[in-house]
């Protein structure tokens, strides 16, 4: 994506948290002041950090895990705001999934440290069963069959 000034409103412009942008900024400035000012609101870390916990993890986090995330995405451990590789980290290694996880049958038990369910999605699963569907149509074009 390239920004392009031809079509550029240089107009001061107002944005979230009453942050108003100067007249006479091109529209890189613009953008990268508006993305920070969006990096720093205090509500992005924790919206940030449910969204991709319930696409990562689990549906329901708990106010403590949620806590440590968006403590994560405030601070990488290196003073930087909005790190989203120390966000997920810090999703995908923190001890609560693992501790929710049910391990009631004994089959579970032995495969939860193989593949981590946080891992597992419908969208791999839909990836197989296409790899499936043409393995079969190859041996049947083979006049083989599975």
């Amino acid at each position: 994506m390239e920004a392009d000034d031809t079509d550029h409103d240089m107009n001061p412009k107002s944005i979230l948290d009453g942050v108003v942008l100067p007249a006479g900024q091109t529209a890189v400035q613009d953008l990268t002041q508006g993305l920070q000012t969006i990096v720093n609101n205090s509500s992005v870390g924790p919206f940030m950090c449910l969204r991709l916990i319930q696409q990562l993890v689990m549906s329901n986090p708990s106010p403590a895990y949620m806590t440590r995330c968006s403590a994560a995405f405030a601070d990488n451990g290196s003073g930087a705001r909005g790190d989203l590789k120390a966000v997920v980290k810090e999703i995908l290694l923190d001890s609560e999934p693992a501790a929710r996880r049910p391990t009631s049958s004994p089959q579970r038990r032995q495969t939860q440290g193989a593949h981590p369910s946080y891992l597992w999605s419908p969208a791999i699963s839909e990836r197989n069963q296409r790899r499936r569907q043409l393995e079969q149509l190859h041996l049947e074009h083979e006049g083989r069959s599975l």
